[in-house]
């Protein structure tokens, strides 16, 4: 899924630098697309019927051995208050890794990747160390970046250096200023997936 800059550029509107980040602070906060919506939206309805399901099955369980004082059965009323409990537990799970997974995408379109392969990969990095959540933000989200910077590199692009380094528009007919040096342009083909440069014979 491209971001709304990229979209933005491909309609021939280009932004300038605070532009671009008024419209990555305004995508993180409130963009969600309409099929994350509802996808998300069904999942929780029918981890909602299902917990339902179990609560009123215990419920009902609960309600049968109401009055009875036999010693055999009290194992049973046990049982079915556990039974309860954990519907309870599974449905606090489910909204939150609901909402942390909302905030992993929100958190996620601020950054820019070399590739979709990149994006996904790091989707699945943040997901596997299950980053505490509250009201909205990942504890460490900034820390698991420089870590999965670390750990896959050239996976992340870092914007405003290959802003300065390279202009990727320019009108027909001019020519691109040439990068500051050839290890940084090979750096930057590879970050970008292009392949290097043929050197002339």
């Amino acid at each position: 899924m491209k971001n709304i800059e990229q979209i933005l550029k491909d309609a021939g509107v280009e932004l300038t630098d605070e532009q671009k980040k008024a419209v990555h602070e305004g995508v993180v906060e409130n963009y969600k697309t309409k099929a994350e919506h509802e996808k998300a939206v069904g999942k929780i309805e029918a981890e909602r019927d299902a917990i339902t399901g179990q609560l009123e099955a215990a419920t009902t369980a609960l309600a049968g051995f109401e009055g009875v004082d036999v010693e055999g059965l009290k194992a049973e009323v046990e049982k079915a208050k556990a039974a309860v409990a954990e519907a309870q537990e599974n449905a606090k799970k489910a909204i939150e890794a609901r909402d942390r997974d909302d905030a992993v995408k929100a958190h996620t379109e601020g950054l820019t990747f070399s590739s979709k392969a990149a994006k996904e990969r790091f989707v699945q990095y943040v997901g596997d160390k299950n980053l505490p959540y509250d009201n909205g933000k990942l504890l460490g989200f900034a820390d698991t970046v420089e870590a999965f910077k670390k750990e896959y590199e050239n996976a992340i692009v870092d914007k405003e250096a290959s802003e300065k380094e390279v202009e990727f528009t320019k009108p027909m007919g001019t020519t691109q200023p040439a990068p500051k040096s050839a290890e940084n342009d090979a750096k930057m083909r590879e970050a970008f997936g292009l392949p290097p440069v043929k050197k002339e014979e």
